[in-house]
């Protein structure tokens, strides 16, 4: 005899965009990124000119990476509405190399994300209410199984939606500082061969002809 059938996880599934009212608001999810590289003078000044700017934003530092003295690489997070302001403070640090700002609206995401979610929690409830009335021990161990998967999706889908509504909130700089390499200034073994090479030149070249 066979015993209580699980519930087919398919079963219920639901468009979160169609179980929404008409009327009701639903505020918009978007993610605006940046991103920045600058050459500058002082690698160190411009670093802790950085951390200040950040701070004042009300923003964090979520890395940095420092390359022999030459570079640091930097992922940045201040509030959305900060962002291109601080991007503005940021580009003043030197001479900018690579400016750019990407924006994604993630409300229909989230929206199908909570949908699932919810689905799924549902679900869990009644494989549970299901596992405590079984007593065969093949569908308890089935039943088990489909706890396990359905949870495992779960928390998938909701550290998916957290990171989600965390960016719209919060948005992402990644920084590169690069420090501006001093220029070469000829000994007088490096003027010689300069003056030299230029004289030779003018063995073969002594004026541009009529046309």
């Amino acid at each position: 005899m066979d015993g209580p059938r699980a519930p087919d996880p398919r079963s219920g599934k639901a468009n979160a965009l169609d179980e929404a009212a008409p009327d009701a608001a639903i505020d918009e999810l978007v993610t605006k990124n940046a991103r920045l590289a600058t050459i500058v003078d002082e690698l160190a000044k411009a670093r802790i000119e950085t951390l200040e700017i950040v701070a004042t934003a009300g923003g964090r530092v979520d890395h940095a990476t420092e390359s022999a003295g030459q570079r640091i690489d930097m992922g940045l997070r201040v509030p959305v509405a900060a962002l291109e302001p601080t991007v503005d403070r940021l580009a003043e640090l030197g001479e900018v190399r690579e400016r750019t700002l990407s924006t994604e609206n993630v409300t229909a995401e989230v929206l199908d994300l909570d949908a699932r979610i919810t689905n799924l929690r549902s679900l869990s409830e009644r494989l549970r209410a299901l596992l405590d009335r079984t007593t065969e021990i093949d569908e308890i161990l089935r039943i088990e199984a489909e706890l396990t998967r359905v949870q495992s999706e779960l928390d998938s889908l909701e550290s998916r939606v957290a990171r989600l509504r965390g960016l719209a909130r919060m948005s992402s700089i990644s920084l590169t500082l690069e420090r501006q390499r001093p220029k070469q200034i000829l000994g007088p073994i490096g003027q010689v061969w300069k003056w030299t090479w230029w004289s030779l030149g003018k063995l073969f070249v002594i004026r541009d002809g009529p046309a």
